[in-house]
């Protein structure tokens, strides 16, 4: 993948992501994060700024931006920049030529499948699972993992490991979209094998994939609302970038990442790993690895280019 390549063909000089450099409690923050940081590595031009309108003025010629809803209060509309969007208002969108910008969503098992049975001939063009709608002039598909398929880390397996780190947050609202039941039903069952459940939450970023490889299991749990939706979460990708099985409790991630193992029943999904022999979950990580290089953020980034530079 020649990312530097495409920017250039679409005159872009730079990237800017625009918002959540100093909000650290923000999802959102993650992700731009993310970008930031593989950028920097690809030796890619990049500025990260906070949503203020002392920033408007940075903007330059050439720019392709990336930006959210929840932090685009200060954003510009110009016409000699390039933007990705995440959810911004109407109202911004209709200041912006269609050739100059594109919208992008998380990908569900819905649109996947719509993606299939309606004719988009530009997804044969995009890394992974993504889906362009023409019509909407929307990019879906899934955040991944902003680890370089060049660093992916070597597989480990760790069946006698007696803890299991979920590193996120145990939530729930009044909609029913959170996880709290399924992850009290996932304590249970670990107990069951005399593993022991724990939380982590507010560790620095960089100790995430040390708890991901010490945890006995390394699953990626979603609630019940993520997975009668088919919402895959940006762990399931890490946990694979950081030489773990991939491994879901939802068969509609399953359709959309054949790669995964997939198993809505999670006791035993939890049977399923700690049965399987070292040699043979190391040889499944290095096939999930081999299908996640096409999932990273780097070829996330490669994908909006291949959209913006088919209007051009």
């Amino acid at each position: 993948m020649q990312l530097t390549s495409q920017l250039q063909m679409l005159d872009v000089g730079r990237v800017v992501l625009w918002g959540l450099k100093t909000t650290f409690n923000d999802t959102f923050y993650f992700i731009h994060k993310g970008l930031y940081e593989t950028l920097k590595k690809l030796d890619i031009p990049v500025l990260w700024i906070d949503d203020a309108k002392s920033n408007i003025d940075l903007l330059r010629r050439g720019d392709l931006v990336y930006a959210v809803d929840r932090a685009a209060q200060f954003l510009p509309a110009r016409p000699d920049v390039k933007y990705c969007l995440h959810n911004i208002s109407e109202q911004f969108i209709e200041k912006l030529d269609p050739a100059q910008y594109l919208a992008i969503q998380v990908l569900t098992v819905d649109r996947f499948q719509e993606g299939r049975e309606q004719p988009r001939p530009l997804d044969a063009y995009l890394h992974g699972a993504a889906s362009y709608d023409p019509l909407g002039n929307v990019l879906y598909q899934s955040w991944g993992t902003p680890i370089l398929a060049r660093d992916f880390m070597a597989p480990i397996n760790f069946p006698l490991k007696k803890s299991e780190y979920f590193v996120g947050t145990i939530w729930d609202n009044a909609l029913g979209q959170g996880n709290t039941r399924v992850i009290t039903e996932y304590k249970q069952l670990l107990q069951e094998h005399k593993i022991q459940f724990k939380c982590v939450k507010g560790a620095p970023e960089f100790f995430n994939p040390i708890y991901v490889r010490h945890s006995a299991i390394g699953a990626s749990i979603v609630g019940d609302w993520q997975r009668e939706h088919g919402y895959t979460p940006c762990r399931l990708f890490k946990a694979v970038s950081y030489g773990r099985i991939g491994a879901i409790n939802s068969s509609h991630s399953k359709i959309q990442y054949p790669w995964a193992i997939a198993n809505e029943n999670i006791g035993e999904l939890i049977e399923e790993i700690l049965t399987m022999s070292d040699s043979d979950a190391k040889e499944l990580i290095q096939f999930q690895q081999k299908a996640l290089a096409q999932e990273t953020y780097e070829a996330k980034i490669s994908n909006v280019c291949s959209i913006l530079a088919s209007k051009a």
